[in-house]
């Protein structure tokens, strides 16, 4: 991000300095000099006094006080946002704020009095929308919400709840599906975070961690922690020289429409074996469902990526280690919209259903069996309600089924071919 608008106070340093070098015989610069000139110089500019002003009068109110701040831009225009991290790293809160007039006016609202969960939230400064998810561990439940930043103010787009209902003896009865607190059904609530996904998990979007903020302890260090947190905001991130992530190493592939499925499984592909540490990979062509567009299959050293082609975009709709503990396999049931993991733990094994719904892979039952015990428990993450006999005769339909691994059985140039003869 470009720290833009900021004035240049140039002449005006080099004044100052001349004025103190004809004070002193013996004046000299060096680097610590040096950076307290850049602390001078932004603290000249009334955002970063305002902010300044707020972090310091935070402080005083509490002698035990201590979080991390950021300087974020959460829509790209000429005025900076502050990130206040609150409450120590693993849980903390998320404050901000925005400047207007002399003042920083705070973001949070009556229904909002934080931002994030678990260290960090998502925001997409092109298009102004943030999102974040809060996990409420005592209803097992969670809520993701969908907010756009205008006019100095966050607001409310969506609230999204899924949550689950459990017997006595926790078997999970149903999961039920909440928009904007009406009920909805599992497809529907699933078609629609996709959706909304989509303008946040893009190219543009930034992620901030606890962990990349700079500590704030001490009225002294206010200064000097704000003056290093705008200096972050003109890195370049094109002239970043670290190693990219294989989801990265797509990420462009994803946003880009392409005129079929055979030119972004092609882009995929190519894109992955341009990178030396990706050579390895290995490639298949499956038929999830009963349309006539098959589905990519990426695996590098038990790692699975699967791709899907809908209107004209790509997705990535499986992303996940296999082969040990937790998942062993990902298999399939060509043609049958059926997919099914199976893992195990210190307690139980058991198999898990998903389906592909409007290019999301998305589970829809779980079985488990345990080592202490006779009887196997379900789950049902359908969003209907299904007896127990319901979900057992799904179960024994799915027995029936033919099922194939998932799994990379080509070589890129193998795959390649066989995509040109699709």
């Amino acid at each position: 991000m470009n720290y833009k608008g900021k004035k240049k106070l140039a002449l005006i340093f080099m004044a100052l300095m001349l004025v103190t070098a004809c004070g002193k015989t013996d004046s000299k610069v060096d680097d610590k000099n040096t950076d307290i000139a850049v602390e001078e110089e932004n603290a000249t500019d009334k955002e970063f006094i305002a902010y300044k002003d707020l972090l310091s009068g935070k402080l005083q109110e509490s002698a035990n006080s201590c979080f991390r701040i950021s300087i974020i831009n959460l829509n790209n225009d000429d005025v900076h946002e502050l990130a206040i991290f609150e409450g120590g790293a693993d849980n903390p809160e998320v404050y901000l704020y925005t400047y207007s007039d002399g003042k920083a006016i705070s973001l949070n609202k009556e229904d909002f009095p934080f931002f994030g969960d678990n260290g960090s939230f998502l925001y997409n400064p092109q298009n102004n929308k943030l999102r974040y998810r809060y996990d409420d561990y005592d209803s097992s439940s969670y809520y993701v919400y969908y907010l756009t930043f205008e006019n100095k103010s966050i607001n409310l787009d969506y609230s999204l709840n899924d949550c689950f209902v459990s017997d006595d003896a926790e078997n999970v009865l149903e999961q039920r599906f909440y928009v904007n607190d009406k009920a909805v059904l599992g497809k529907e609530f699933h078609k629609l975070r996709n959706y909304l996904d989509s303008g946040i998990f893009n190219s543009n979007r930034e992620e901030l961690f606890y962990d990349d903020c700079i500590d704030v302890n001490t009225v002294e260090n206010v200064e000097f922690a704000l003056s290093t947190c705008y200096k972050r905001t003109q890195y370049d991130p094109t002239k970043n020289t670290i190693p990219e992530s294989g989801d990265y190493i797509v990420d462009h592939i994803i946003n880009e429409k392409y005129d079929s499925y055979k030119k972004a499984y092609e882009e995929v592909i190519n894109s992955l074996e341009s990178k030396n540490e990706y050579k390895d990979t290995e490639y298949a062509l499956v038929y999830i469902d009963n349309d006539d567009i098959p589905e990519l299959v990426t695996d590098r050293s038990c790692f699975l990526d699967i791709y899907t082609f809908l209107d004209g975009y790509l997705s990535n709709i499986l992303s996940s280690l296999y082969g040990m503990g937790g998942c062993v396999e990902y298999c399939y049931a060509p043609y049958k919209n059926c997919i099914s993991s199976f893992g195990h733990d210190a307690e139980a094994y058991g198999d898990a259903l998903y389906e592909l719904i409007d290019g999301e892979i998305v589970q829809t039952f779980d079985e488990s069996y345990y080592y202490d015990s006779d009887g196997v428990k379900y789950s049902n993450y359908t969003g209907e309600h299904l007896s127990r006999e319901d979900i057992q005769k799904i179960y024994d339909e799915t027995d029936s089924y033919k099922f194939e691994k998932l799994c990379g059985y080509y070589s890129a140039t193998k795959a390649l071919e066989i995509l040109q003869k699709e």
